[in-house]
Parts: C-alpha cells; sequence; structure tokens
C-alpha cells in the first residue's frame, strides 16, 4: 500500500532530480515505488550510481516491468 508519507517523500524526490541529475526521474515502468529509498539516497549523495546498481542487477536477472 502507498502511504501519504511514501507520496510525500517521492514528491520531495521528483521535486529536486531535474536539478540535481538533468531530467525528469524515471519514475513508473523500470523505476518505482520499492526504490524510493534508493532514489533517496542517489539524491543525498547527488549520485545516480546507487540507482543505475539497482536497475544493472535487476536487468541482469532478466527481471523487465
Amino acid at each position: 500500500m502507498i502511504t501519504l508519507e511514501m507520496n510525500d517523500r517521492l514528491e520531495a524526490v521528483q521535486a529536486r532530480w531535474p536539478d540535481l541529475f538533468g531530467e525528469e526521474l524515471p519514475f513508473g515502468f523500470d523505476v518505482n515505488w520499492g526504490d524510493l529509498d534508493v532514489l533517496e539516497q542517489c539524491v543525498r549523495e547527488r549520485d545516480r550510481r546507487a540507482l543505475e546498481a539497482v536497475l544493472a542487477r535487476r536487468h541482469a536477472e532478466g527481471v523487465f516491468y
């Protein structure tokens, strides 16, 4: 279940993502609610490597959403 707190966290990440990474947050098809902690980590660290590692593992396992 998606809570109001989770929605607030996502909105905070979405607000900062374009300024930090020069593009909209890639949320929806491949990046989802389960990745919220990683997305927040990326914003804190100002680095996308944590998300890229998650996606690389996900794709290496042949899991596509």
